[in-house]
């Protein structure tokens, strides 16, 4: 039952007739009749002689020009905002009255995010008026509408990594349906949105707790999501549970393209910049050179100097901490390192490094001169591009198949 209704007045008794089935059909407390100075004189005394008032509060506005779509709007948001009752406790009825009232009360109640809009159809005369007695109300949502278009812009949001932006967007449309099975596809939507906002932040064991909860989800295969889905969530049991894995090589990678993709160049180089260390952190503890901590996870601040060749002992021993007594290497020493191990990857990088007009060097003093770093200077892209395709082929002299761990961290789009 609709709490209070608005209605457009046409003239004739007819008319009078099919508001009068209407306020039937709908039953509300409250009624506000729209009125020209021509529908007041004679259709609103055959409404009023109506028993079905009986009890009801109603009330009459004239509107200043029934022929001005543009004002009606005006008068009628005007008219919503001044009620007493949320929206979605509205109903309009547009049946009757100037074409332009119709369009009009139908345009402010859809920007006005009102209940329902309810018109009286039937069989009809030749005026094109419903015959009194073949009345049938025809009830549209309009807030269905505003939800559907919410739904599928916080869907774009998704797929174009915006997952805070989506979440926001979720919340918005949560409140406009009640529909149970749009309820649960925003909430579906809403965890999807959660997991990969904590996973782009690297908030790695949250997001895999909130994707296991969606195993056996009704939406996921409907979506197009579901084994991309299954792959990330294989993909992120591995990375909460090991440092040095191929897949967090390839998902740092990824993090910085998608941070490229929003054209946050500094931020991106910054990934960048630690995916490198990373790569060399990765084949320093695949020779088991780092210590671990209490809990058995390799530490990168903490090198193991016994480990390390007796020619290499003194000249690492130089680089403890005399306040922590931990070897922590800087990323140009933990490449050099691996150049003293005769690892390839060390000797390539340190020589490209000090080679004159070297591009990785100048990359590298690139990030290093950038506002996230030490400088005040920005990224640009082609700065981004440059370093994105040395990193790459970094990565691939040490994982030949990166491409396919790329494959498995790749973030999934919807399709609708």
């Amino acid at each position: 039952m609709a709490k209070t209704m608005l209605i457009a007045v046409g003239t004739g008794p007819t008319v009078a007739h099919g508001i009068c089935f209407s306020i039937r059909q709908q039953n509300p407390e409250n009624i506000v009749f729209l009125v020209t100075q021509e529908s007041k004189e004679k259709t609103m005394p055959i409404i009023t002689q109506n028993k079905i008032l009986e009890g009801k509060k109603y009330s009459e506005i004239v509107l200043s020009d029934p022929n001005d779509v543009e004002r009606v709007v005006e008068e009628l948001e005007e008219v919503v905002k001044s009620l007493k009752y949320k929206p979605e406790d509205i109903v309009i009825d547009y049946t009757s009255g100037t074409k332009a009232m119709s369009a009009g009360v139908t345009i402010a109640g859809i920007k006005s995010k009102i209940g329902s809009l309810v018109y009286v159809s039937g069989k009809r005369n030749n005026r094109g008026v419903v015959i009194s007695g073949n009345e049938r109300l025809i009830s549209l949502e309009p807030n269905r509408i505003n939800a559907d278009e919410l739904f599928e812009r916080a869907v774009e949001l998704f797929n174009n990594f915006q997952y805070d932006a989506c979440i926001k967007i979720i919340d918005e449309a949560k409140s406009l349906l009640v529909d149970k099975e749009f309820q649960r596809k925003l909430s579906t939507l809403m965890s999807l949105a959660e997991v990969y906002s904590c996973w782009d932040k690297f908030d790695l064991k949250r997001a895999f707790e909130k994707l296991d909860s969606l195993t056996g989800n009704e939406f996921l295969p409907v979506w197009g999501v579901k084994s991309q889905i299954e792959e990330n969530k294989s993909t992120l049991y591995l990375e909460k549970s090991n440092d040095y894995c191929k897949e967090r090589l390839a998902d740092l990678i990824e993090n910085a393209k998608r941070r490229g993709l929003e054209k946050k160049f500094d931020d991106a180089v910054a990934r960048l910049y630690r995916t490198i260390e990373y790569i060399a952190q990765y084949k320093v503890n695949k020779r088991g050179l780092y210590k671990s901590n209490e809990k058995g996870v390799p530490q990168p601040d903490n090198l193991d100097i016994d480990r390390l060749p007796p020619a290499l002992k003194s000249k690492y021993e130089q680089c403890r901490d005399s306040k922590n007594n931990k070897v922590k290497l800087s990323l140009y020493s933990t490449y050099e390192l691996l150049r003293g191990l005769n690892e390839p990857i060390g000797t390539g990088f340190v020589e490209e490094m000090n080679r004159k007009g070297s591009k990785l060097k100048k990359l590298l003093e690139i990030r290093n001169n950038s506002i996230l770093a030490h400088g005040f200077k920005s990224v640009n892209e082609s700065e981004f591009d440059e370093m994105l395709n040395i990193t790459q082929k970094l990565g691939k002299s040490v994982i030949q198949d990166l491409d396919y761990f790329i494959e498995k961290v790749n973030f999934p789009t919807i399709k609708l």
